[in-house]
């Protein structure tokens, strides 16, 4: 199994409809796991449309008595894809909660960034983004070498007080982050 991000599962909805079969019987049936994720019928009908569109889960439509049922399970290459997630999603909060226990110095030293590095097999920090919402989190990013250094003021400190640390860019929200990543040179 090899740890990595699956946008197809990522999303919550997803995650949990992937999560909830991956634990349970060899086949669930649609109001069990509906009820267990917590949404609605129509919500799990398009997500596992979709999950189904990809090859990783697999419908059985039938009836019991007059009714008529649907169950759902993960198949092989719907559970290898949750697997693989799970493990980078494990990884990754490894990497985040990294602590200066973790490594020789704490921020704004690059040690922290570049051992969450090691733990993604990344060497480039070029490709690598450091979004922080204080000065001392841009100082970490701009001393490892990172592609991209974003400042944040949903958090500890203004953008005036982000500003003086000279990121390549500050946001409001993190809706405004994703267009940024797409400079990053890989």
């Amino acid at each position: 199994m090899t740890a990595r991000p699956d946008p197809l599962i990522h999303p919550i909805t997803r995650l949990s409809i992937c999560g909830l079969l991956a634990a349970g019987a060899d086949w669930v049936e649609f109001a069990a796991l509906r009820d267990a994720a917590g949404i609605s019928d129509s919500v799990l009908s398009k997500q596992s449309r979709v999950l189904e569109d990809a090859g990783y889960v697999e419908v059985r439509k039938g009836a019991v008595g007059r009714r008529p049922r649907t169950w759902f399970r993960l198949t092989a290459e719907g559970r290898q894809a949750v697997e693989g997630h799970l493990a980078w999603l494990a990884q990754l909060e490894e990497a985040v909660s990294a602590s200066t226990r973790d490594v020789q110095q704490a921020r704004p030293h690059s040690d922290m960034i570049l051992h969450a590095m090691h733990l993604f097999s990344l060497s480039k920090p070029e490709e690598v983004v450091k979004v922080g919402d204080s000065v001392v989190d841009i100082e970490e990013g701009k001393n490892a070498g990172c592609g991209l250094t974003i400042g944040i003021t949903t958090g500890a400190h203004t953008r005036q007080q982000l500003a003086s640390a000279h990121p390549d860019h500050i946001i409001d929200r993190l809706n405004d982050l994703l267009p940024l990543m797409a400079t990053v040179r890989t």
